[in-house]
């Protein structure tokens, strides 16, 4: 059957789950990794990232399958929660998508100035124009809107083979390399590869770096009632996503440290691109990862501005003007959201703009608030456990909620702080109806 502009087909869902997860990663992620672990120790790091995330997906193909909520993961935390935790649910949500857009936005114009040339100056004005026309272009039908992801997915994949072809001899070396270390571990905490020594602390280390790497499939919920056929698709959409990510760090981290352990010298910000060495190229290679870069945007206030639609058909905040942002055009799409969304995010980009606050700042405050709704969906599939294998597969997952939660310090109070605000407004609402 034929996808109308209502739907999206398994191929465009693969694409835009990609678009969620992949994005300004995909440039620094790898080097970081090789400059805190090392040549080998990074593709450890990776690896043992792609094994903790498995059980995750399982989880959210669970849910899709047999638990789908129209609500997406804020009504897994709601009901893992209880029903007082709605507005904190919800206000950590938009929280971690609204902070996370301007981030993305500045990351995207600021390569974009560079791939130019142009005075920096330059860069708040194409952060804005950014940010208005990828917003005017979530207001057309979903269908439309997201051929931008498939667009992207096809020209990353390209410009990952290009540059791993390219590159081919170190491709070599860093998999020599990587495949040797694994008959050379001499013990538990340290082994020796050649003149490389490698600790087990900094493959850690690296390793809750690059999971925000993978962090993104949780924001394919929000569209599941749009797939076609979700059923018999969703299992398809997520492995596919999945499997395509895995292959694609793990063929640039094997690609860097062949690189290193070939001689060139690099920094971890300066990305995979330094591995073009030809102007031309490099600057075609550029282009394109921009375009991979707008779709990391546009996926993110697609995203954005459904949970906010969500939030205001809630009613969890009464008002004209509130049921005004609730609605829908025939298409299916929020415009009024969209716009709201938008302006918000224009809020922030001002603050980036005067340096009122700061891109890391930002960071860290979108994976606090990621980090506690990653908790919400792990109670709620606990809750619903009745199998061995999903009684594995919770606390698989628990074991890497644990490893991000040990690098928060007291920020993340933060958030919490929504979910003390949530219950006591629940408790008042209760108590003046005499719910109590």
């Amino acid at each position: 059957m034929k996808s109308s502009n209502l739907t999206i087909g398994r191929w465009q869902a693969s694409s835009l789950a990609v678009s969620f997860v992949v994005g300004a990663s995909t440039l620094v992620l790898p080097t970081l990794a090789f400059e805190i672990a090392g040549p080998v120790g990074s593709i450890w790091a990776w690896l043992s990232i792609t094994i903790i995330t498995i059980p995750l997906i399982l989880i959210f193909i669970d849910l899709g399958l047999h638990d789908f909520k129209i609500g997406g993961i804020a009504d897994y935390c709601k009901s893992s929660l209880g029903e007082w935790s709605e507005f904190g649910v919800h206000l950590t949500l938009l929280s971690a998508l609204l902070f996370g857009v301007p981030v993305i936005v500045w990351i995207t114009a600021g390569f974009f100035q560079k791939t130019l040339g142009i005075d920096n100056n330059w860069k708040p004005i194409i952060a804005h124009s950014i940010l208005i026309a990828l917003s005017l272009n979530n207001m057309r039908p979903l269908r439309k809107s997201t051929r931008i992801a498939f667009l992207s997915f096809c020209l990353l994949v390209s410009t990952v083979f290009l540059v791993i072809i390219l590159n081919i001899g170190a491709f070599q070396v860093g998999l020599k390399e990587f495949l040797g270390s694994v008959f050379q571990i001499t013990e538990w905490k340290h082994f020796a590869i050649r003149d490389n020594s490698v600790t087990w602390g900094n493959s850690l280390k690296a390793s809750v770096l690059v999971f925000f790497g993978y962090v993104g499939w949780e924001s394919l919920t929000f569209y599941l009632k749009d797939l076609e056929d979700r059923e018999k698709n969703i299992s398809f959409v997520y492995w596919t996503s999945f499997i395509s990510i895995v292959l694609l760090y793990l063929a640039l981290a094997i690609t860097v440290s062949g690189a290193a352990l070939s001689g060139l010298q690099f920094s971890g910000e300066e990305g995979i691109l330094k591995l073009i060495s030809w102007k031309p190229l490099y600057f075609t290679l550029s282009v394109i990862m921009l375009v991979v870069l707008l779709a990391n945007v546009n996926a993110w206030l697609l995203g954005g501005s459904r949970q906010l639609y969500q939030f205001f058909c809630s009613g969890l905040i009464p008002g004209h003007w509130t049921r005004s942002l609730a609605t829908i055009d025939y298409h299916g799409v929020p415009r009024h959201a969209v716009a709201f969304y938008s302006i918000l995010g224009t809020i922030l980009l001002l603050g980036l703009d005067f340096k009122w606050i700061s891109v890391s700042e930002l960071i860290l405050f979108v994976n606090q608030n990621w980090l506690v709704l990653y908790g919400g969906i792990l109670l709620h599939y606990f809750q619903r456990a009745k199998s061995l294998r999903e009684y594995v597969i919770v606390l698989s997952a628990t074991a890497s909620f644990f490893i991000l939660v040990s690098v928060f310090s007291w920020g993340i109070l933060i958030t919490l702080t929504y979910f003390l605000f949530s219950f006591v407004s629940h408790f008042l609402r209760r108590s003046s109806t005499g719910g109590y």
